[in-house]
């Protein structure tokens, strides 16, 4: 924790610079700085765990150290000058802060609730009687879900600044097109990831559990009711993203909060009450899937009203 905490500012700068190195037109710089500071990750790792035998601290400052590495090959491009973003002297008002700040938070909803809905898993887990056998088998679809989710993110991530340089520009006609082009490719991997789900979840449980069969299999049961929803994750985060973009920040916080903080919880403790305790496993897709139907709702009511 005091490698992490220490040199947690660096992660947050890395995560700075590499929004304003993809609003400025870079994107390639911004990934190959995050694919140097992942592989430094994952080589300074084995340095410091093995051939310097510093163990768990050893794996926690090759992850502190990580993002030091993406911070300095994204700064240069706004020491110089090398776009049109770069740093000047100012001092930002109340208004012109609070407005920054409340853009941001649905995406730090969407961020911060996964943890929320972890809490929220394991604490039904243990309530529902699942045990230590429940708790292990989440630890790892936990795992899946978060690569699943991650997925969605870093696509949403990508195509926000074309959203935001659309509606400054006033191409409100392209902006449609590329969201619904959007939703088309959102779908169709949220489809492709629940497939690879069925086909391949086992095997990719028994990484983590080389030892115990009966943890791989019942994970892997539960998967498949797990993640059926999550096809409405990908559009979901997709549609929080645009609205974020677009300044439509109430319907994007919304959305952030009903898919985390109001259904999946709710869900948690109706239906296995209603169902039976196996109905557990299907409550995070439940949540998504309920989210995605109030999306709609949004999306139909926002285009009868009459433009101005």
């Amino acid at each position: 924790m005091w490698y992490i905490v220490t040199f947690s500012p660096f992660q947050l700068f890395s995560f700075l610079l590499s929004g304003l190195v993809r609003s400025d037109g870079r994107p390639r710089l911004a990934m190959t700085a995050l694919i140097t500071g992942s592989v430094s990750n994952i080589i300074l790792d084995y340095v410091f765990m093995y051939p310097l035998d510093m163990g768990i601290s050893g794996a926690a400052l090759a992850t502190a150290l990580g993002p030091i590495f993406s911070v300095l090959i994204m700064l240069p491009h706004f020491l110089f000058r090398r776009g049109r973003l770069y740093a000047v002297r100012t001092l930002p008002g109340p208004a012109l802060a609070g407005r920054i700040c409340s853009l941001g938070v649905p995406a730090f909803i969407m961020e911060f609730t996964i943890g929320v809905v972890t809490f929220v898993y394991n604490f039904a887990i243990t309530r529902w009687g699942f045990g230590e056998i429940g708790l292990a088998a989440y630890l790892v679809i936990g795992y899946l879900m978060l690569i699943i989710l991650t997925l969605f993110l870093g696509m949403a991530q990508g195509l926000q600044p074309v959203f935001s340089y659309f509606l400054g520009s006033g191409e409100s006609g392209r902006s449609r097109e590329l969201l619904s082009f959007s939703i088309k490719i959102f779908i169709a991997a949220g489809i492709a990831c629940y497939a690879l789900v069925l086909v391949c979840s086992q095997g990719f449980y028994s990484v983590f559990n080389p030892g115990d069969p009966e943890l791989t299999a019942f994970a892997s049961e539960r998967s498949a009711v797990y993640f059926c929803g999550f096809t409405f994750a990908g559009f979901n985060i997709l549609m929080i993203t645009f609205w974020q973009a677009t300044g439509k920040t109430a319907r994007a916080l919304a959305a952030s909060l009903m898919r985390s903080a109001v259904f999946t919880p709710a869900f948690a403790a109706v239906l296995p009450a209603v169902f039976g305790a196996e109905a557990l496993w299907i409550c995070h897709s439940a949540a998504e899937a309920a989210t995605a139907a109030a999306v709609c709702i949004m999306l139909y009511l926002s285009s009868r009203k009459p433009s101005r």
